[in-house]
């Protein structure tokens, strides 16, 4: 698969995130996914190539784990759940209806999920862009046609971990570090990245385009904002540089793919990006209170809380922000979203959640919890973890309608992630404090090898990553068993972290 990914850590005193921001090369309405071949009707190596960008990624239809049982890792798997297969699943199991049924794109429940209000569940990708119109119409394309197994006998056409190198273009559908085949009449102007390779019997894959344009980099890019607006960047995560991008201390970010992100902090500071970081344009926000979390669920609504309990929505992307009625005068320090579920915690166990996407807002406690610095929900809203100053792990499957506590950890607790799947989760606080979650709900101790307090904690597409004070960085790459430092290119501290 070609997914690229940019991760931002924020750095300061008392400001700061960390969050990796991921798409799909072409993710976003409009740009970049492959079409309808001019030729005909499309192939499956052509609905595979952008199924493989926007839904068969780390966390989603991926793996035993994949919701329903919908496995599209490989070109291979993905044609054999689909084509003829029942629905299954919470969402959709009971509709009685089939995934793609050939030759009728109206009765396929694959293409009537990539369209707004499906007959049932969310509509895919999930938590995500949607499709754009030329991708929509090439899967309608394809199943009208009789939905053919064209381009991809005789290999795997997925990848686990490469990507297009930032400005090239594939007509092959092999990259990344999978064994697809791209055989067929592919060309690329410049090699992909990752560890798969391109050889197979494909007798022909991808005929679209798919061009990455995330400043030149291999496989999306990664940085970090801080004090005084400081923003880091780096296309390797290895080579990091800096410059300012606004004069206020910056103390979250948020992104829906490798182009589009917010940051947002202090004085109620939020700024837009159009161009994977580039740039940044302010936006009016309407109120003066240090910002501790934003995040977005599309490209239009996002959320965005702090101080005092100031909570902001917007349904333009950013363009006008609104303040919504919260229910509570704590200070608001983190945020999640998933679907319509929208998580805020903070101050004396304070839990202010919505369900409704934002119609309608509701406050709970969690009587013996601390402090909540930092809360992360999985795609799927399956599961919720928040933390507190106390070393507490607090866990919901109920959309934060009630919260036990999963764990005591011992040490005051900054940040949280989790893994889409809900496999694993890492949590990170004072001192070094670094923890594991396996996928029984056990906690485990990491080594952290530093005795900084980390602030940040991210799974993200490529790896596992901690962040702390003095520019502390760590990354794993075996789910949080062992680390390794990451020279950051600050000194300052980085203070929060997550994964969009």
């Amino acid at each position: 698969m070609a997914r690229s990914a940019w991760v931002v850590v924020l750095a300061s005193a008392s400001f700061g995130a960390f969050v990796a921001c991921g798409s799909s090369s072409g993710g976003s309405s409009g740009g970049g996914q492959p079409g309808v071949d001019a030729g005909g009707a499309a192939t499956f190596g052509q609905v595979y190539s952008t199924l493989s960008a926007s839904c068969a990624i780390q966390g989603c239809h991926t793996g035993p784990s994949a919701p329903g049982g919908l496995d599209m890792s490989t070109a291979q798997l993905a044609y054999a759940n689909l084509v003829g297969v029942k629905a299954a699943g919470p969402a959709c199991g009971t509709s009685g209806m089939t995934r793609v049924v050939p030759g009728d794109s109206s009765h396929s429940l694959l293409y009537l999920k990539v369209n707004p209000n499906p007959p049932c569940g969310s509509q895919m990708p999930f938590d995500r862009p949607p499709l754009s119109s030329d991708a929509i119409a090439q899967i309608r394309s394809w199943i009208d046609a009789g939905a053919q197994s064209g381009g991809i006998t005789g290999g795997s056409s997925s990848g686990g971990s490469g990507s297009s190198s930032g400005g090239s273009t594939s007509s092959g559908s092999g990259s990344g570090g999978g064994s697809g085949s791209s055989s067929g009449s592919s060309t690329s102007s410049s090699s992909s990245s990752g560890s798969g390779s391109s050889s197979g019997s494909s007798s022909g894959s991808s005929s679209g385009s798919s061009t990455s344009s995330s400043g030149g980099s291999s496989g999306g890019w990664t940085a970090y904002v801080g004090p005084d607006g400081l923003f880091g960047q780096t296309s390797d995560e290895v080579h990091w540089s800096a410059r300012a991008v606004a004069t206020q201390d910056l103390a979250s970010v948020t992104c829906m793919n490798d182009q589009d992100g917010w940051v947002a902090g202090a004085a109620g500071f939020i700024a837009h990006t159009e161009d994977g970081g580039q740039t940044w344009s302010a936006q009016i926000s309407g109120v003066s209170a240090d910002l501790y979390a934003i995040r977005f669920r599309t490209l239009d609504f996002g959320v965005a809380a702090g101080a005092g309990g100031t909570l902001l929505l917007t349904g333009d992307g950013g363009a006008h922000w609104g303040l919504a009625a919260a229910p509570t005068q704590a200070t608001l320090r983190g945020a999640a979203t998933a679907g319509d579920y929208i998580v805020v915690v903070g101050d004396g166990g304070t839990i202010v959640r919505s369900t409704d996407g934002g119609a309608s807002w509701s406050l709970t406690t969690i009587p013996q919890a601390s402090d909540l610095h930092a809360v992360a929900v999985d795609p799927y809203a399956h599961l919720t973890l928040a933390v507190d100053a106390a070393g507490g792990v607090w866990r919901s499957a109920d959309l934060g309608a009630s919260f036990v506590r999963e764990a005591a950890l011992g040490v005051a607790l900054d940040a949280v992630d989790l893994s889409g799947d809900d496999a694993s989760a890492i949590a990170a606080g004072a001192g070094g404090a670094l923890f594991a979650r396996d996928a029984q709900g056990v906690w485990h101790v990491a080594s952290s090898a530093t005795g900084a307090g980390l602030h940040a904690a991210l799974i993200g597409p490529t790896g596992y990553f901690v962040g702390g004070d003095s520019g502390t960085l760590l990354t794993s790459h075996d789910q949080g068993v062992t680390w390794s430092p990451v020279a950051s290119g600050t000194t300052a501290s980085i203070r929060a972290l997550d994964d969009f």
